[in-house]
């Protein structure tokens, strides 16, 4: 069932006219100058780029750097520790940390730790029985091993 068309509601139907084209009489071109400014711009990014790669490293920044700023697996004291381990992750938790960075000591490993790692907070000096309870040498710095299992690289 059709419904029923108020012309008094609605307005009156426009008649089909065959020689209607449209509103092709008076167009033109309105953004060109917009097209040709984002076409400088995409090109001026493109030539930075280029810049960029043919006079930078762009390993480093793909490359983790510990702490001293040596770059993990790449730099000869290192090159054989491409990990990036991180002492205290929960201080890499901030809005300011994309721009300074995370504030907690990092150094490059070998191998990602098996095990969690806490700050040694006493001043005895690592030996041989303080080695079996627990507490270990992991490079130059001095820290707490638990026994629970952890991946922090």
């Amino acid at each position: 069932m059709a419904r029923d068309h108020d012309p008094d509601k609605f307005g009156h139907p426009i008649p089909h006219d065959p020689e209607f084209k449209g509103p092709l009489k008076h167009r033109s071109c309105t953004d060109v100058l917009c097209l040709l400014l984002f076409l400088a711009f995409v090109g001026c990014w493109i030539g930075i780029g280029i810049y960029a790669f043919k006079n930078g490293d762009p390993s480093s920044i793909l490359i983790p750097k510990a702490s001293n700023g040596l770059r993990c697996g790449k730099d000869s004291t290192v090159i054989n520790k491409p990990y990036l381990f991180f002492f205290d992750l929960t201080k890499c938790i901030g809005p300011s940390v994309p721009f300074t960075g995370c504030p907690t000591l990092q150094i490059c490993v070998e191998k990602c730790p098996d095990k969690k790692y806490f700050k040694d907070l006493s001043d005895t000096k690592v030996d041989r029985s303080s080695v079996e309870t627990g507490i270990v040498q992991l490079g130059t710095y001095r820290v707490n091993q638990s026994s629970e299992d952890a991946y922090l690289c």
